[in-house]
């Protein structure tokens, strides 16, 4: 304490060289200038600085018109629907429709409603891809899912592993690797695909 209020008494420019010499050295409590008293602020002081929240796809809101399972169906049936994206993690369809952006929520647990609503975007031949939230970097291409199925028509995939865990495909095709994120109700249809156009696989 001594010590502390010498250094107060020296003029404002030789306290600031002898404080920056006293906070180095000693590691106690420091005194407050012109109060005599212990400011009660310990050394070493640390600051924790919180990061700064990761901002991703699934924790956006989602954009444009809010639409019920049974009016995006419509919508798909008439044609209306022009792209779709499934966010499975996040639990809701987003994309583009004749008057703008759309979203649909989903439960992705709810097994018979996730497989009609793929079933009716393939039907629809709406181009859709899927976000599960599990980020892949395998290299190659992504492909959708309906792209991936043409490819197999067309006899141009020549092998495939299925990722079941990662709810992902990937392989070679006629124009180098490829990968594929499948909705979880796809994954037997895409075995199917798989098997019927006589296209070595294995699951990993």
């Amino acid at each position: 304490m001594h010590r502390a209020r010498d250094v107060c008494a020296l003029p404002a420019p030789t306290r600031l060289g002898w404080l920056t010499i006293l906070v180095a050295v000693v590691a106690g409590p420091s005194v407050a200038c012109g109060s005599g008293q212990p400011s009660g602020v310990g050394f070493p002081v640390t600051s924790t600085v919180s990061p700064s929240p990761v901002v991703t796809s699934t924790s956006l809101p989602p954009r444009g018109e809010e639409l019920r399972i049974d009016q995006f169906v419509t919508l798909l049936r008439q044609g209306r629907v022009q792209s779709a994206v499934i966010r499975e993690a996040a639990g809701w369809i987003e994309g583009i429709y004749d008057r703008g952006e759309y979203w649909v929520a989903i439960a992705s647990a709810d097994q018979p409603v996730m497989s009609r609503l793929v079933s009716a975007m393939e039907d629809a031949g709406v181009p859709f891809r899927v976000d599960n939230g599990k980020p892949y970097d395998g290299g190659g291409v992504e492909l959708r899912v309906d792209q991936f199925l043409t490819l197999l028509r067309q006899g141009r995939v020549q092998t495939v592993t299925v990722l079941r865990a990662q709810g992902r495909v990937t392989g070679t095709y006629d124009r180098g690797t490829f990968w594929v994120t499948y909705p979880s109700p796809s994954f037997e249809r895409i075995r199917s695909a798989v098997e019927d156009a006589g296209v070595p696989f294995s699951e990993g």
